[in-house]
């Protein structure tokens, strides 16, 4: 039998019980929040860390945040986009799952719940009519009543407009990568 070192990403993740095929990212990021053993997600973060390997100390986990989106789909649709691919890179804090409600309905706030609850924070993506998006003033107040941490992020460098509910030491952030690294990770 091979050593969780010498075993390939497929043969590892049948060890742990899992039965998808997926990225050595989305693996780490599956480790972090579904229980797999610790020396399986140092397995994983060394084997992305260069000069990390079997053996070493200090391993350091990332852990990563689920997002929910919030965002006014009839303006700001495209904004999103940029988000989505920078959650995809290997340092990032956190992943996009793309939970949007694109249209409203009966039952939209009943939905938009749950989606924001399964959620470790809100990404409110602000344009220069966030303030006029219903979809955005439903989401916020979810995030609020449910204590779901939440920043809003700025999707121009000039006009972007806070929405509604919004608290008064909310703060409309610029859009840096190191600024999204920093908010999701708790820095306000």
């Amino acid at each position: 039998m091979k050593s969780l070192w010498e075993m390939s990403d497929e043969g590892l993740l049948s060890a742990v019980g899992l039965d998808a095929v997926v990225t050595t990212k989305s693996f780490q990021r599956m480790s972090a929040r579904e229980g797999v053993p610790s020396c399986v997600r140092g397995f994983c973060q060394n084997s992305c860390v260069p000069g990390n390997g079997p053996g070493t100390s200090g391993i350091g986990e990332l852990v990563i945040q689920r997002a929910f989106v919030s965002f006014d789909c009839e303006q700001d649709a495209r904004m999103k986009d940029p988000l989505v691919e920078q959650a995809k890179r290997l340092d990032s804090p956190f992943e996009v799952f793309d939970w949007s409600i694109k249209r409203p309905w009966a039952a939209w706030q009943n939905e938009a719940r749950p989606r924001i609850v399964a959620c470790d924070l809100v990404i409110v993506l602000c344009g220069m009519a966030t303030h006029y998006a219903s979809g955005v003033t439903i989401e916020l107040p979810i995030a609020q009543e449910e204590n779901i941490p939440y920043f809003l992020l700025s999707g121009f460098a000039d006009g972007a407009v806070k929405p509604q509910h919004t608290r008064p030491e909310d703060k409309l952030y610029s859009w840096t990568w190191g600024g999204i690294k920093a908010l999701t990770n708790g820095t306000r």
